[in-house]
């Protein structure tokens, strides 16, 4: 079984609850934890037992301040074939929270992949399970998360199938809101001053020739495009 302590810091460093059983059905291991901005806890872990259906799945808990449990334990996978593991959560600026989690979904076509989840405060999905982690025929996980000061969340993960040129690598992915990185107004620019170039074939077997004479590179801000 997975278990939780709620405590709150004090200078003795005293729990003010015993341990509290997390899962109410199933057999459940890596679990992962956060507080959410209202006070409320919510406990994310990986059933082995089936609950999903299909073997392994990700279910939650969501506990106010006292341990008393939000509701019931809920599935965060929707895909539930095959096996959905190493879940991670983090607390949202509205009060909810994200859990990204590992799937080797028939989804992803069965390779190991990385997927978000979306939930308000009280553990209510916000959105469809997403794709994270990018490629087919690879191998994602052990994800990571955290989220940003602009409320955007930030999930790392591990990939082994050598899509950094060599071996295993470390890839990151920021999901949330795209007015957050709007373009800056001095952006590197290349303006083409033409927009079609034709030669005679017979000036092309004789030599190579330059295809766009007419391009101007520049960077408002910077005299050697740093910044």
């Amino acid at each position: 079984a997975t278990y939780a302590v709620v405590t709150t810091t004090v200078p003795a460093g005293t729990a003010i609850t015993g341990e509290i059983t997390v899962q109410s059905a199933g057999q459940a291991y890596a679990p992962d934890v956060v507080g959410l901005t209202g006070g409320n806890v919510v406990v994310v872990w990986t059933d082995w037992d089936g609950l999903d259906g299909s073997s392994y799945g990700i279910y939650a808990q969501v506990f106010d301040a006292t341990g008393t449990p939000v509701g019931n334990q809920f599935l965060v996978n929707e895909n539930t074939d095959s096996v959905q593991d190493n879940p991670t959560v983090t607390a949202l600026a509205n009060g909810g929270f994200a859990i990204a989690f590992d799937s080797t979904s028939s989804a992803y076509s069965g390779y190991t992949t990385i997927a978000v989840q979306h939930y308000d405060a009280m553990g209510n999905r916000i959105d469809g399970e997403q794709r994270v982690s990018e490629g087919f025929q690879v191998y994602q996980n052990q994800p990571d998360s955290a989220t940003l000061a602009n409320g955007d969340t930030i999930i790392v993960w591990q990939d082994t199938s050598g899509r950094d040129g060599s071996g295993n690598g470390v890839f990151q992915r920021i999901v949330g809101d795209p007015a957050n990185y709007a373009a800056a107004a001095n952006d590197p620019r290349i303006t083409l001053a033409q927009t079609a170039v034709t030669f005679a074939e017979a000036d092309l077997n004789m030599a190579p020739r330059l295809l766009l004479p007419g391009v101007d590179v520049g960077d408002a801000d910077s005299a050697n495009f740093d910044g």
